[in-house]
């Protein structure tokens, strides 16, 4: 049946060769949308593959369907072959779209929801069946705007965390928390729905930099997600999921006081949280941990500062001995008026010495010596070094 239906449909239209491929299922009505246009559509995935350049159906049922995309064309918010194909479409029409897997999904693939039967498998081509509901109306006043395409950012933003697609997700969130960098003022919000916009602006920040959190602890980005914790305590100083994704980020940096603050803050409001208590262990374990190894580095580093220290010593010792013997070889080779006068310059062994020392800082040789003490520490590692590094202020 679907290949007597596929037989009466229109020709393949190459958009990109063979690598993405359109043909029209039912007409639509209007004009193709612009670059930088927020558009609306439906899609189904089916697997497929090219048979002498013309797409075919490897399945009849679809792997996966998704029901009102909102987008902005342009922004790399859709797969290639997406966007490309509603670009040649108008409202109200439906098509399918080829794509080899490199435009589509790729060596990554597409998870399942728990909702879906099928996952998309790494480097499936593909035919999306899409329908074009067409360009997303913007509404009237800055306000009303913000609030629209913050909410279609923060549900992909959401679907893209629930497939783990952390770097869309991240994107996603970031477009929101960016888009109210610039405040609105009153001037700039209808009097009759300042008070809607300021309650749902500022629970959509909330939600928005929470999940962000999430997203940034999974992708080990702990700097970042400690910046989106601090955006939401000032909007809810006792948001629990915020104080909770806080903490570990500031345990991960080695912030142990202030991951001990937000241990302690989110305690008390709920203080039968399993997730916070389970938390408050680990900080607990990684503080004593963290202590025991300064601890053995410090012991380290200072047998290893003893040791060069005393062969600095000695090797201070035996180039003075040296000198001595070489001023007493000069000194016998020269006429004595020109020692009497003082004619003869300083050993180029002093000199040496005088360039590398800093004898009225008590630091005797430290040029030579901080190459020495940094080799000895390379077994250490680098918090070793940076110690060694500060402790002797530098080299100068």
């Amino acid at each position: 049946e679907l290949g007597a239906v596929w037989a009466t449909m229109a020709a393949w239209e190459q958009l990109m060769g063979v690598n993405i491929q359109k043909r029209q299922l039912a007409p639509g009505d209007g004009v193709e949308p612009e670059m930088r246009v927020d558009v609306c559509c439906s899609f189904s995935i089916f697997p497929a593959s090219l048979s002498e350049e013309t797409p075919l159906l490897s399945a009849d049922s679809a792997l996966q369907s998704v029901d009102r995309f909102t987008f902005r064309l342009g922004e790399g918010e859709a797969v290639p072959a997406l966007e490309l194909g509603l670009r040649r479409m108008t409202p109200g029409e439906e098509a399918e779209i080829f794509a080899l897997s490199r435009f589509a999904w790729g060596p990554e693939g597409r998870p399942q929801l728990p909702s879906e039967q099928h996952a998309v498998p790494p480097d499936t081509d593909v035919v999306l069946r899409v329908k074009f509901w067409g360009m997303v109306p913007t509404p009237d006043g800055p306000a009303a705007a913000r609030l629209q395409e913050g909410a279609w950012r923060k549900q992909n933003g959401n679907g893209y965390y629930q497939r783990k697609d952390l770097r869309r997700a991240s994107r996603a969130y970031g477009a929101v928390l960016k888009m109210f960098e610039a405040p609105l003022g009153d001037e700039d919000i209808e009097e009759d729905m300042r008070d809607k916009y300021r309650s749902e602006a500022k629970q959509l920040l909330i939600d928005v930099g929470s999940n962000l959190a999430a997203v940034e602890l999974q992708r080990k980005n702990y700097a970042a997600a400690r910046e989106a914790v601090i955006g939401v305590l000032e909007l809810d100083p006792d948001h629990p999921k915020a104080l909770y994704r806080g903490a570990k980020a500031a345990m991960e940096l080695h912030d142990f006081e202030a991951a001990t603050l937000a241990i302690k803050k989110a305690l008390e409001a709920a203080p039968d949280n399993p997730s916070v208590k389970k938390l408050g262990r680990e900080l607990r374990e990684r503080k004593a941990a963290y202590a025991a190894k300064t601890k053995v580095i410090g012991r380290k580093l200072g047998r290893s500062m003893l040791s060069l220290e005393k062969q600095s010593q000695q090797d201070g010792t035996e180039e003075a001995a040296g000198a001595g013997a070489e001023e007493d070889t000069a000194l016998s080779e020269v006429p004595g008026d020109a020692v009497d006068a003082g004619a003869s310059p300083a050993p180029e062994a002093w000199r040496a010495a005088a360039a590398g020392g800093n004898e009225a800082a008590g630091k005797p040789g430290w040029s030579s010596f901080l190459p020495k003490l940094f080799l000895a520490l390379a077994g250490l590692g680098a918090t070793a070094a940076v110690v060694a590094y500060v402790w002797l202020g530098g080299t100068k």
